[in-house]
């Protein structure tokens, strides 16, 4: 088919070379026509070759600038982009339909799935039956994956880790129990969910398998306690945003990083913050220099800390717009609705970006002043305290980056942790532009 499609091409090649030679001698030989007229249609034509030329010239540099915009990648990242794209389809096979507001039939043998060290993306199944693996491969073709064994299903383990983090959030059956919890993750890559104990013993374990769950699923680990989630914010000179009301007293008139922009349904234009950084009713300044003065951009109408997001949406004075613009990338963000354990994600900064991998996609923390966040992804790239609210993206097979959420901050034992962009934008009813 190549061959055929190439001779096709040959010849229709030497036909309009053929026919544009004996179109312009037949112009310059005609004794009918002037001089004038010939020189005219000879400037016509090229005129036409010219542009024509432009054309493809301005097409190829458009095409290149574009690229880019665009880190380049390594084989390990785009082995993981690939990874990373299987899974999505992957997901997207197990919707019910097409809607991105439809609920998942996960089937009876999956497991979950990862990317591994290998930057493969790991598909387990609790029965390895030909049929199911059989039912994998048709939906992924021969992509970059591989099947792995399991022994719990995805439902299952879904089914125990909302149980537990039920009983995480009411806190009022079992208190004690509650209270020596520091997190609980989702852990697909270990087919497990794990529980951070402050009181780590076997005492306490028993009393949690007596009282809420006895799953063998759940596995725990010694936790290093409250302060260990850190929520500090301070930013550089030229990038950062001030406040005025914060939920933490001590840290109002302190500085954090932007979000990502978005919309209202009204039309209202804005942009996410982090939620402990600025609090609804609060204003929001842009600092001229790092000791001011500070200009003021918008306010804060919606906050929250609690549940599955730590954010707030301030709506801007459209005059100053483009203050607000995600700087030094040309990227379209577009939510995300999830990325697997091992996805390479970026967390923008002032002048550049930070990598790292995820190493949780389901994790539920408790702060020390008793707030609890759940759902939040954990990563291993490297932060400081002043990068909270920091967009965090990854890229896609389209040259575009899907945005995954904001950075909240980071525990004493080196973990990032992120709020995911679609539970902030489906809480606050806002949506990105």
């Amino acid at each position: 088919m190549k061959l055929v499609f190439f001779l096709k091409i040959l010849i229709f090649n030497i036909r309009v070379k053929y026919h544009f030679r004996t179109f312009i001698e037949n112009i310059i030989s005609n004794k009918y026509l002037s001089m004038k007229t010939i020189h005219i249609r000879i400037l016509i034509i090229s005129f036409v070759i010219l542009l024509a030329a432009c054309t493809n010239k301005e097409k190829t540099n458009l095409q290149k600038e574009r690229t880019d915009n665009f880190p380049s990648m390594n084989d390990a990242s785009k082995a993981n982009l690939s990874a990373g794209e299987t899974y999505q389809t992957l997901l997207q096979s197990f919707r019910i339909s097409r809607s991105q507001t439809d609920s998942i039939i996960y089937p009876s043998y999956y497991g979950g799935a990862y990317i591994n060290s290998n930057n493969q993306l790991v598909i387990l199944l609790s029965d390895t039956t030909k049929e199911n693996k059989r039912s994998i491969e048709n939906i992924l073709g021969s992509g970059n994956f591989i099947l792995k064994k399991c022994t719990f299903t995805y439902a299952y383990l879904k089914q125990i880790m909302n149980t537990v983090t039920k009983s995480y959030q009411e806190n009022s059956q079992h208190p004690s129990i509650m209270q020596n919890i520091s997190y609980i993750r989702f852990q697909e890559d270990k087919n497990c969910i794990v529980i951070g104990l402050l009181e780590f013993s076997e005492k306490r374990i028993s009393e949690f398998r007596e009282n809420i769950s006895d799953s063998p699923a759940i596995k725990f680990e010694a936790a290093s306690g409250y302060n260990s989630i850190e929520s500090k914010f301070q930013l550089s000179p030229g990038t950062f945003v001030r406040n005025s009301k914060s939920i933490y007293q001590d840290r109002i008139n302190t500085t954090a990083s932007l979000g990502y922009r978005a919309t209202m349904s009204d039309g209202s234009k804005g942009f996410v913050v982090s939620g402990h950084f600025l609090w609804e009713g609060g204003s929001l300044y842009y600092p001229i220099t790092e000791e001011g003065p500070f200009e003021f951009i918008g306010s804060c109408v919606k906050s929250q800390t609690s549940g599955k997001i730590d954010a707030a949406f301030c709506t801007i004075d459209t005059d100053i717009c483009d203050l607000l613009q995600i700087p030094h990338t040309n990227v379209h963000m577009i939510p995300v609705r999830s990325v697997p354990i091992g996805c390479i994600v970026r967390m923008h900064r002032d002048q550049y970006a930070n990598t790292g991998k995820i190493t949780s996609a389901n994790v539920w923390v408790t702060f020390k002043n008793g707030t609890k966040i759940g759902e939040m992804y954990t990563a291993d790239y490297t932060s400081e305290p002043r990068d909270s609210g920091s967009a965090i993206y990854v890229s896609t097979a389209h040259n575009e980056s899907a945005l995954v959420g904001i950075h909240q901050g980071r525990s004493t034992y080196n973990e990032a942790y992120i709020v995911q962009a679609q539970y902030i934008n489906e809480t606050f009813n806002i949506s990105c532009y």
